[in-house]
């Protein structure tokens, strides 16, 4: 640090990439003018889900000017150091909050905080207070961060511009997240790698896009697809992808026989997953293709894209990665997919 910090001024980028996350430089390190700055990156590799962080002291004061910085990857004990206190009645909360002297971060990730205990956690409502202070964050990531166990009692409104969210290995995170904050827009992206899904009310849950990567099999995944407006579903390795699930998308299953889960479905890709049956499948996209026709025939897919259908669209993209097909389930999938490509 002693030979980077001079030359601050000079880098538009810097990256740390370290074998242990108790190996990364402190923030506070960072100090001078660093007006050409756009990406700082203090990450560790190999991803270790296990990494533990001793808490840093909240809301140090940081010497590290930096207004053009657009990317921004801080692991949990430096996070700690820019984040407010867990109550802002506290003694402690006069501070220059470091994250609002950044107008032009669009991109911020937060990774590797662990805990003995669930009080210990970062604090979800002064992490939420502190995302508030940047105007144009775009992508937020949170990976492997334990918070405490305490739901924030205020609603906080984040930037319009978030088009996409990633979760990673968060044992209780996502349900504090969607509980405390109110998204000015729909997300275009949602990414959730084995995190705990339950007690997130899913109705308020608005995106595009979104991928399920390794979700434990005592979760129920209907409940993120029941009321979605999801058009694309990645799923990998997600025990709870089962025929129950895939005949949900067809309206086919308790407790709503007649409610077409994911109405807007139209992309689907499946990744090692072995609960599901092809066949199950393939019913249930020759059911909503079927369905979506008759209401609405269709002579090119920009048809499709610009039709609103009524029960539910057809899925236009299917792929099965990483699973034993038969010589039959292989035509059926090419012949199905041929059906919607474009002239």
């Amino acid at each position: 640090m002693r030979y980077l910090v001079p030359e601050l001024h000079r880098c538009c980028s810097i990256g740390f990439n370290t074998i242990q996350v108790s190996s990364l430089p402190s923030l506070q390190a960072f100090a001078g003018q660093a007006l050409l700055l756009q990406e700082l990156v203090l990450g560790c590799t190999p991803y270790d889900p296990c990494a533990e962080e001793e808490p840093g002291d909240v809301a140090a004061p940081l010497e590290l000017v930096c207004p053009e910085l657009k990317t921004l990857h801080l692991n949990g004990r430096n996070f700690c150091n820019v984040c407010p206190p867990s109550s802002e009645s506290s003694p402690t909360f006069a501070y220059d909050l470091w994250l609002s002297r950044l107008p032009n971060l669009t991109t911020l990730t937060i990774a590797h905080y662990r805990v003995g205990g669930r009080d210990e956690g970062i604090s979800m409502a002064g992490m939420l207070r502190a995302l508030q202070a940047l105007p144009y964050l775009a992508h937020l990531a949170i990976k492997n961060v334990d918070f405490d166990d305490e739901s924030p009692s205020h609603s906080y409104t984040l930037s319009p511009h978030l088009w996409r969210l990633e979760f990673d290995d968060l044992a209780n995170g996502m349900h504090l997240f969607f509980g405390a904050v109110a998204l000015q827009e729909g997300i275009e992206t949602l990414d959730i790698a084995r995190c705990n899904v339950a007690d997130v009310d899913w109705e308020n849950v608005s995106c595009t896009e979104l991928t399920l990567e390794k979700i434990d099999g005592r979760y129920d995944l209907g409940q993120i697809l029941r009321n979605s407006n999801i058009s694309a579903l990645y799923i990998c390795d997600c025990p709870s992808f089962d025929d129950n699930l895939v005949y949900s998308l067809m309206g086919s299953t308790a407790p709503s026989p007649r409610a077409v889960s994911a109405t807007f479905l139209r992309v689907l890709h499946v990744t090692q997953c072995d609960n599901f049956s092809v066949g199950a499948l393939k019913e249930m996209c020759e059911w909503r293709a079927r369905c979506a026709w008759e209401e609405a025939p269709w002579q090119s897919v920009n048809d499709i894209a610009s039709t609103v259908f009524e029960v539910c669209t057809p899925i236009t993209s299917v792929q099965i990665y990483d699973k034993d097909l038969t010589f039959e389930d292989e035509e059926w999938l090419d012949s199905y997919n041929s059906r919607f490509l474009r002239s």
